[in-house]
């Protein structure tokens, strides 16, 4: 009963119920554009209650099938359709006047509501598959750890609160957490719940704040994923003594990157916390310096593109280039001042002040090479653009010649009229037809003399 109940119910999609629902408002407007006999009047009739009828069998199967009924009926949708049922099924009532059942305009009502339910509920499907498409279907949480004697290994939510009372020295980091889990990091490690939240929002961006010995820093990272496009993912890491947390909303497989990182900068005389936050800022720097990598690849192939020759989708791509380079460019800037108030922050991190200067001349190298190249991006627009410019200013040029040249056989032949004969000066059709070609000739070797003609 079960299955034959969950079938159902699969085949009484959001679709199919809207489709059904536009096919009887089709039935009930019939009668008003064209007449019909009794017979056919009623097999309309007919499929309009049909209609009610799987509207009312989709209804109650999604009741049933609910885990909080409650909630269910109170959807709004449910409650609009629900007061459709009832108005429908009320109809069917002996006590209901005759005129009430028999009224076109109140059947043309009910059809209507029936197919706005079956429209919203098909644009509530269609964001449906858009959210999974993009993959924010909940996905349980994973806890890695990094020990200082070992490698990477699995853990569990439950060991990571555990630890953060004690905060031994070790690398803890959580993926997929999700906005509950904030408060309780939050009251374990003493920071304030807003700021946490607001570094893992879309809207974040690389900064180290410091709470009462904790360090608090939010970088960005970059995720390649398998059709070439890369998504961005916030990382927040708490720092305290030699103690590490990072969180994210997403896979980003930070401990794995990290562990097979080889970093350019002298660690052994680092502590534990200062080496796992070089590594995260120099994984950072290295995630921006390959989507610089990608932008002036693009760029240098935009420039082999020939003057003249540019297209719509060369502009598009122009544009697409300019906006990245505006994102990385602030990035970088936000990324420099981070780097320089670790290094002289109120919480110092043991042994890594030269390998930061280093670390940071090589973020102001990006910064400057990005600036560069958006002077780069803005120059091949303005070519093209000119390049454009010129050949319209050419073709204007040209069409005013042609428009000239038309002009002089059309005053010509204003002002001579129709016949020749009979006028009073002797010309002849010849003698007007050779005045005007000649006056043509002049035309064009001044205009060629000019270079209009190239």
């Amino acid at each position: 009963m079960w299955r034959f109940g969950r079938l159902l119910k699969s085949m009484l999609s959001e679709a199919t119920l809207g489709f059904f629902a536009l096919l009887a408002l089709t039935a009930a407007l019939i009668p008003f554009f064209f007449s019909v006999s009794q017979g056919v009047e009623a097999c309309l009739v007919t499929a309009q209650w049909l209609v009610v009828g799987l509207f009312l069998l989709e209804y109650g199967l999604g009741w049933w099938g609910a885990q909080n009924k409650s909630a269910y009926v109170r959807d709004p949708l449910r409650i609009f359709m629900g007061v459709t049922l009832i108005v429908a099924l009320a109809s069917l009532l002996d006590s209901v006047p005759d005129g009430f059942v028999a009224a076109p305009a109140l059947r043309v009502v009910h059809v209507i509501l029936a197919a706005v339910f079956g429209m919203q509920a098909g644009a509530v499907t269609v964001e449906r598959e858009r959210r999974e498409q993009r993959g924010d279907q909940p996905v349980p949480k994973e806890v890695y750890v990094l020990d200082p004697a070992g490698g990477v290994r699995e853990s569990s939510w439950i060991e990571l609160m555990k630890w953060c009372e004690s905060r031994t020295v070790c690398w803890y980091h959580a993926e997929n957490v999700d906005s509950g889990d904030l408060p309780e990091i939050a009251g374990k490690w003493k920071v304030p719940l807003p700021m946490l939240q607001v570094c893992l929002g879309e809207e974040n961006y690389p900064r180290v704040e410091f709470f009462q010995g904790t360090i608090l820093l939010s970088v960005w990272l970059r995720i390649e994923s398998a059709n070439e496009d890369s998504v961005a993912a916030p990382v927040v890491l708490l720092v305290h003594e030699d103690a590490v947390l990072s969180i994210t909303r997403m896979d980003t497989d930070l401990l794995q990157r990290i562990d097979m990182q080889e970093t350019e900068f002298p660690t052994s005389e680092m502590s534990f916390s200062a080496r796992m936050v070089l590594a995260v800022v120099e994984l950072a720097a290295r995630s921006a310096e390959k989507r610089v990598d990608s932008c002036e690849r693009r760029l240098r192939e935009m420039e082999r593109t020939p003057v003249g020759k540019a297209r719509r989708s060369l502009f598009a791509q122009a544009y697409g280039i300019k906006q990245e380079l505006a994102s990385l460019y602030a990035d970088l800037w936000r990324l420099r001042g981070m780097i320089t108030r670790l290094d002289e922050g109120k919480v110092r991190l043991a042994g890594a002040s030269s390998a930061l200067g280093g670390l940071g001349r090589h973020i102001e190298f990006l910064y400057t090479t990005v600036d560069n190249l958006r002077e780069g991006v803005i120059s091949i627009i303005e070519l093209h653009m000119n390049s454009a410019s010129f050949e319209m200013t050419r073709f204007m040029r040209l069409l005013a010649v042609v428009n000239v040249l038309a002009l002089i056989p059309a005053v010509v032949g204003g002002l001579l009229g129709m016949n020749i004969l009979g006028a009073p000066w002797p010309l002849e059709m010849s003698q007007v037809a050779f005045g005007t070609v000649l006056a043509n000739v002049f035309c064009l070797y001044y205009f060629a003399v000019k270079g209009w003609l190239r």
